[in-house]
């Protein structure tokens, strides 16, 4: 029984439900798991896969997300929205220095419960280390210089009304995708990832 009610509590702290939803990592002790931070997790609860909040560098303040490969499948997720306009935005660094092969994808999710393995994705933004190039997994066509060495804007706009989002990097368009919902976001990277950081995610209604 106790057991039980222990796997209850877990899978209702992450379950949040408040929106609009915003983290700047500022508030979180550095070096700490944002697995035991409330509305996110390790891909499916895996504790180990979780991030870290660090002070290597920042967009705002003291503190950033820091994702590493063969380490690290983060998920912040929210309860499911089907209806309205929403604005996904996330300040992510790609340093020089530190990886020239691999990608890291960063993925709104349609769907995800950790707790069932549930999920889809809309699509992806993909920040390509051997190619030098950002875009969208659904749709390539539209291919970016990846900014190295400086902060840069990622952007999800999504209508839900008419079941579609827009892909920005860097305020340059990139691609259109269907997408029918919005429960979260997967942010996994290849194994040749020694560091990618991101700061001030952003989840609000759309203005």
């Amino acid at each position: 029984m106790g057991e039980n009610i222990d796997f209850i509590k877990k899978t209702i702290r992450y379950r949040r439900e408040f929106i609009p939803w915003k983290e700047d990592f500022d508030s979180l002790a550095v070096g700490s798991s944002m697995h035991d931070v409330e509305g996110w997790e390790g891909w499916f609860g895996d504790a180990d896969a979780g991030g870290q909040v660090t002070d290597a560098v920042a967009y705002s303040g003291t503190n950033s997300l820091e994702i590493v490969g063969n380490r690290d499948d983060l998920v912040p997720n929210w309860p499911q929205q089907t209806t309205g306009k929403w604005t996904l935005t996330v300040m992510q660094y790609c340093p020089s220095d530190k990886q020239t092969a691999g990608v890291v994808y960063f993925g709104p999710l349609t769907v995800y419960d950790g707790a069932t393995q549930s999920v889809g994705w809309i699509s992806e933004f993909l920040a390509n280390f051997e190619t030098g190039k950002a875009y969208c997994t659904g749709d390539d066509t539209i291919q970016v210089d990846l900014v190295y060495d400086d902060w840069t804007e990622l952007r999800l706009e999504v209508d839900l009304d008419a079941q579609v989002a827009d892909f920005y990097y860097d305020n340059v368009f990139l691609a259109t995708q269907p997408a029918p919902s919005i429960a979260g976001v997967d942010i996994w990277p290849s194994g040749e990832i020694v560091g990618i950081y991101y700061d001030d995610f952003s989840f609000v209604p759309a203005q």
